[in-house]
Order: structure tokens, then C-alpha cells, then sequence
């Protein structure tokens, strides 16, 4: 399948991931944030990469105003991805528009890391884990609960040191770029949504979904 849609990013914090992702040479259509600060920053680096950036605040809060926020930005076949955006997406917009999500837990071993803060959670409870891990997730109505589609991980008895919590978000961050990496390399199987008449997809995607990178 070739991938004709256009890719919009959505941030809310630093813009650190989606900088880091075009400096790798993964180059969104479109990056929006609803951080002002944010935007005065990078507004000129994404100038000179050529990419449209938009400030577009979202303080709304009755539900069809949200709606229609993501309504005047996206079309019907565009890819959207999210990177520390810290509005949780109407149920409508995630049913009509393609959203995938990073989030820095491993939910797939430990669904309990689910929703806000799992880096805090999971480096308070160290022990109790074997492996520090970031996930990708198609977004639903659900927070963390839509199809896991790549997932990063790393042992911690391999050695790998964490010591703080910010050693454990620098870990998250840089396990967190590994995922979307992996995630436009394999973009055709993850958005393949070729089903049989049972509602089951063709070409064995179940088997390979999620990708272990």
C-alpha cells in the first residue's frame, strides 16, 4: 500500500520529539501546538525545514467546539500523531481521523502504567518491573486503550542504569524516538485496513502487529 496522506503533529510541551524526528529526516506536512512559548521558539526552525507550524490554542470546554477544532484542521485521510499533547481527542474525532499516540509506559506488560505520568509511577515502584518500555497506540474514546502498534523496551537487569527520575525520562525519551522511528518504517502494515468480510485483516497484519523494535 503507498502511503498518500498527509502527516500532522500535534505537541503540546517542549517539541523536542517532533524536532528531534525532522532532524532524522522524518518530515511532517503540518506540526501544530497550543504552546505560544513553544511556537515563538521553533517557529523559525520549522520555517527552514519548510514545514507549515500553527499555533492553534484549545481552551475550549463544551465537546463540539473540541470537535470542531480538530475539524479545521484535519481531512478525512490525513495520518495524526500526538507527542506530549496534553488535550484528551473528543470520541468523534478519534473515530473519524487516523491518531496515534506515544506514551511512555510499558502498557502492554503493565497496563497499569495506563494515563497520566507512568515514568513517576513506575520509577517509584523500580522493583516491582523488569523492563522500561514505550508504546505507540492507535487513539480511541479510552486514554492508553486503543490497538498497541509498536512498542520499545529495554530489560533493566541488562544493565541499563536509570539511578533517577530524570535518568528514567531520559530513557522514556530516547526509547519513546526508537517507536516512531520504527513506526514510519513500517507505516504500510500499521495503517493497512484492507478487512475480510468477517472483520479481520487480510495479509496476516494481526501476526505482525505489535512491532517489537
Amino acid at each position: 500500500m503507498q502511503v498518500k496522506s498527509k502527516w500532522v503533529a500535534f505537541f503540546s510541551q517542549s517539541g523536542s520529539e517532533i524536532t528531534s524526528l525532522i532532524k532524522l529526516g522524518y518530515n511532517p506536512d503540518l506540526v501544530v501546538t497550543d504552546n505560544l512559548e513553544s511556537f515563538l521558539c521553533l517557529e523559525e526552525f520549522f520555517r527552514g525545514k519548510g514545514i507549515a507550524f500553527w499555533y492553534r490554542p484549545i481552551n475550549f470546554k463544551k465537546n463540539y467546539l473540541k470537535v470542531r477544532y480538530y475539524d479545521k484542521i484535519l481531512h478525512e485521510d490525513d495520518v495524526v500523531t500526538l507527542h506530549g499533547w496534553l488535550n484528551i481527542v473528543p470520541a468523534q474525532t478519534c473515530d473519524d481521523y487516523v491518531i496515534y499516540n506515544g506514551h511512555p509506559g510499558h502498557i502492554i506488560d503493565y497496563p497499569e502504567l495506563k494515563g497520566k505520568d507512568p515514568q513517576e509511577r513506575a520509577f517509584n515502584d523500580i522493583k516491582k518491573y523488569k523492563k522500561v518500555g514505550c508504546v505507540l497506540h492507535r487513539v480511541t474514546a479510552e486514554i492508553d486503550d486503543g490497538e498497541v502498534v509498536v512498542i520499545a523496551e529495554q530489560d533493566i537487569k541488562s544493565g541499563i542504569k536509570i539511578g533517577s527520575l530524570p535518568g528514567m525520562f531520559s530513557i522514556c525519551s530516547k526509547l519513546s524516538l526508537v517507536t516512531w522511528e520504527c513506526f514510519f518504517r513500517n507505516i504500510d502494515i500499521i495503517l493497512e485496513t484492507d478487512l475480510n468480510y468477517d472483520g479481520t485483516f487480510k495479509n496476516d497484519r494481526e501476526k505482525r502487529i505489535p512491532i517489537y523494535c
